[in-house]
């Protein structure tokens, strides 16, 4: 059967991230975007495929878009996108943040939006262990 009807959004996701890899090991490029690869996983997993994506990052510019706190909290630098539509027209801000911005975002990702102590302190802790 065919792996697009079988397959997970999950495992369709780490099995690009696997071949990709292999691939940049092989013949590194100078930069590699990877739009949403975490798509269907979650913890555990989540933690492994951002160890994944910083060890291309050592050969190649690695461009990540996430929704993923375990895949967000590992990035060198980070960046907030924002899209705002007015008039039918839609706009795109991209800024780099600092790491206490990290952390609050990274908070009202484990969170729902609403950053408490407890959200901080577990991003700030998710941030520094992951990047060990």
């Amino acid at each position: 059967m065919p792996l697009s009807s079988t397959a997970s959004l999950g495992e369709t996701s780490r099995i690009n991230l696997a071949i990709k890899t292999i691939f940049n090991e092989l013949k590194p490029k100078g930069t590699i975007i990877f739009d949403e690869i975490d798509t269907g996983i979650s913890g555990r997993v989540g933690v492994a495929v951002s160890k994944k994506l910083h060890k291309i990052s050592q050969n190649s510019q690695t461009i990540v878009i996430s929704h993923l706190p375990q895949v967000a909290s590992n990035g060198e630098h980070t960046f907030f996108v924002k899209k705002i539509v007015k008039d039918g027209s839609t706009q795109t801000l991209i800024s780099e943040i600092n790491y206490d911005q990290k952390v609050e975002e990274i908070a009202k990702m484990l969170s729902s939006s609403i950053v408490s102590q407890d959200s901080l302190k577990a991003a700030k802790e998710l941030i520094d262990t992951i990047n060990k």
